[in-house]
């Protein structure tokens, strides 16, 4: 069975890598994931490199797997970069992800306890009294309860405009 492979890529030479890296591509879009292409690109990468340098199938092989090797890690690797750009530490943490923001008060803040609308949910906030309409900033988040503080001199400045 070996001979008869090895004739077959010996037969077709480059062709028979190319062949499959296009199937490989093709059943990559075909099939969910994006696992064949890493494939499909080093049988094309193994199809031009035998097209230039005519090599044994065994050597041809042997390029196929460490271009495979390649080509998936280094997709690994873009992917953890990408994801570790992104902002993903405050991903269904809804309160985290208001911090910095400012916001008018619903419900005076009394007692430490008052209520504010962030775009259409209305939060239970904690931080220094202040009378209703008062802007406040998000501090920080509790659970279901936001942390909120006094605005500086600019801040305020920027909130009334």
């Amino acid at each position: 069975m070996t001979g008869l492979i090895g004739e077959w890529i010996a037969a077709l030479g480059a062709w028979s890598w190319a062949v499959l890296g296009v199937l490989l591509l093709l059943a990559e879009v075909l099939l969910p994931g994006v696992f064949l292409f890493w494939f499909g690109l080093a049988a094309i990468a193994v199809a031009i490199q035998s097209a230039v340098i005519p090599l044994p199938w065994e050597i041809q092989l042997v390029f196929f797997i460490l271009y495979s090797g390649v080509f998936i890690w280094l997709a690994r690797w873009f992917d953890r970069r990408r994801i570790a750009g992104e902002d993903t530490q405050v991903l269904n943490q809804r309160g985290a992800a208001l911090i910095g923001r400012v916001v008018e008060l619903d419900t005076a803040i009394e007692n430490g306890f008052g209520q504010a609308k962030v775009d259409d949910t209305v939060w239970r906030v904690r931080g220094p009294d202040h009378p209703t309409g008062a802007s406040v900033k998000i501090a920080g988040a509790d659970g279901a309860v936001l942390v909120v503080e006094a605005l500086g001199e600019d801040e305020t400045s920027e909130a009334s405009s």
